[in-house]
């Protein structure tokens, strides 16, 4: 019997936006192919009870809460702009590389990880294969 390829993709949401519906898609297309555990990692909540919820203590949740709403004012005052969409810098430590570190999967598939989901230089930490599905330009 050959062993399963385990496929863990990141996302900021599995509920909300475009890249959330594609990492959906994805996740459930690589689940029915024969040798494939596909799995979906978020740090927001999710009503789906497969979804694996990264923040899923009350101070995580206030943590995570905290830094997007300062990251995004950090950004205002360093980019003065009149575009108005929000954005991230993953800048403030987060817990989920650690978290991360700590599942079982071969490969990390990342999706839409903005809103201070991880910090970039945590991603060198994650001791296995990195794919990386860019959505927006």
């Amino acid at each position: 019997m050959r062993k399963k390829i385990k496929v863990l993709h990141l996302g900021y949401s599995d509920n909300y936006g475009g890249a959330s519906i594609a990492m959906a898609r994805i996740n459930d297309a690589l689940s029915l192919i024969d040798g494939i555990d596909s799995k979906i990692a978020v740090v927001t909540s999710s009503d789906n009870p497969k979804t694996i919820c990264l923040s899923s203590g009350f101070l995580d949740k206030v943590w995570l809460y905290i830094r997007v709403r300062l990251a995004y004012k950090l950004v205002g005052l360093l980019q003065k702009t009149s575009n108005q969409s929000g954005r991230s810098i993953n800048f403030f430590p987060s817990t989920v590389c650690k978290r991360l570190n700590k599942l079982d999967f071969d490969v990390l598939h990342l999706h839409w990880i903005a809103n201070e989901t991880i910090p970039f230089e945590d991603l060198q930490k994650i001791k296995r294969p990195i794919v990386w599905t860019f959505y927006d330009h």
